[in-house]
C-alpha cells in the first residue's frame, strides 16, 4: 500500500454548502491511534483539498471513501478542480454506505448536504502507490457518454430526406447551458451517421428520435451511404415521444428525420455515444426537454 488509510470524522451543527473551502490541519483535529482524526465545524463548510488537511501530499493520488450520516437524496459529493470549480468529474450520493472516488492532485472534494440539522461526514483516505494507480486505473475502463444534438429549424418546410443525392450536414456549436451540439443552419438530405456518431468508421451508434412542434406525426428514414437506397424505419412518431432505438452504421447510412410541416418552428436534439461491431443491447433513451419554453419546439435524435 502506499499509506495506511486515515479516517476523517466531521461533524457540522448544519449543513455542508459545497463551496466555502474547509481551513483546518491537522492540530485542529482530536486523534485517535494515530488513525482517526476527529473534528467539529461551525460556519460555513463545503470543499476539502487533495491534502485533506496537510494529513497527505497535494501531489499524489489517493483514494477517497466517503459517506454520511443520513440517506437524503439531496446530499451529494462531487470532484471539482480548484482551477475550474464550476466542473465536476464525478458526483456520487452521499449516504452511510462507504463509496470510494479516486482524487488526484489538485482536485477538489466538494460537500453538499440538506439535512437541515446536524450532520456528520466521514472519510477514508489512501495515498496510492504506483502499482495501485495503474491497477485501479485498469479497472477504470473509459465509459461511452452520450452525445446530444438539437436541430432548430424555423417554418413551416420541416426536415426532409429528399433529395436523397444530398447530405444534410449543418455545423454544431456547443452550448454549454444545455451541454448538447445545437445548430439552427437549414437544409434537406439525410443526415450522415458520421455527423452525429463521432466514431471511428468501423462502429456506429444506436439512434432514437424525437420530434416537437409539429402538428402530425413524424417519420424517420435511412439511407445507405453509397447506393442511396431508402427505406422508412418508423412512419407514426407522436410529438414529444422517442422513436423506436435503431442502429446506424457510419460506413454506410445516413439518417433523417420527416415530420410533416408544422405552423410553428420547431427543433432537433440527440445524444450519442458510440457502439462496437456486435453490440447486443441499447441504452434507454432519455427524455429531453425544452426549458421553461424558451427555445422553439424540438425533434430529439438521441444516439447510443
Amino acid at each position: 500500500m502506499g499509506s495506511e488509510p486515515i479516517t476523517f470524522r466531521l461533524h457540522k451543527e448544519g449543513d455542508f454548502d459545497g463551496q466555502t473551502s474547509i481551513e483546518l490541519r491537522r492540530n485542529n483535529f482530536t486523534i485517535e491511534g494515530s488513525r482517526i482524526y476527529r473534528a467539529h465545524l461551525t460556519g460555513p463548510a463545503g470543499q476539502i483539498s487533495a491534502d485533506f488537511f496537510g494529513v497527505f501530499s497535494d501531489l499524489t493520488p489517493k483514494l477517497c471513501g466517503i459517506a454520511s450520516s443520513s440517506y437524503n437524496p439531496q446530499s451529494v459529493a462531487r470532484i471539482i478542480s480548484k482551477d475550474d470549480p464550476d466542473v465536476f468529474r464525478e458526483e456520487v450520493d452521499l449516504t452511510p454506505q462507504m463509496v470510494h472516488v479516486p482524487i488526484y492532485p489538485g482536485d477538489r472534494l466538494a460537500i453538499y448536504t440538506q439535512d437541515g440539522g446536524r450532520v456528520c461526514i466521514q472519510m477514508v483516505v489512501t495515498e496510492l502507490a504506483e502499482s495501485e494507480h495503474v491497477s485501479l486505473a485498469l479497472r477504470t475502463p473509459p465509459v461511452p457518454q452520450w452525445r446530444r444534438f438539437r436541430l432548430i429549424r424555423s417554418g413551416s418546410g420541416g426536415f426532409n430526406h429528399l433529395p436523397l443525392v444530398n447530405n444534410y450536414s449543418p455545423p454544431f456549436a456547443w452550448s454549454p447551458g444545455l451541454s448538447m451540439l445545437v445548430t439552427d443552419t437549414l437544409g434537406d438530405g439525410p443526415i450522415p451517421a458520421r455527423d452525429l456518431c463521432m466514431y471511428p468508421t468501423f462502429q456506429g451508434c444506436y439512434v432514437s428520435v424525437r420530434y416537437a412542434g409539429i402538428n402530425a406525426d413524424a417519420q424517420l428514414h435511412i439511407v445507405d451511404g453509397h447506393l442511396r437506397d431508402s427505406a422508412a424505419l418508423q412512419t407514426d412518431i407522436k410529438p414529444m415521444r422517442w422513436s423506436k432505438v435503431f442502429l446506424s452504421a457510419t460506413t454506410t447510412s445516413s439518417v433523417c428525420g420527416r415530420p410533416r410541416p408544422s405552423s410553428t418552428p420547431w427543433c432537433v436534439t440527440s445524444s450519442s455515444c458510440g457502439c462496437s461491431p456486435g453490440t447486443a443491447s441499447a441504452a434507454a433513451t432519455p427524455t429531453i426537454s425544452d426549458p421553461q419554453g424558451a427555445n422553439p419546439p424540438c425533434t430529439s435524435i438521441p444516439l447510443v
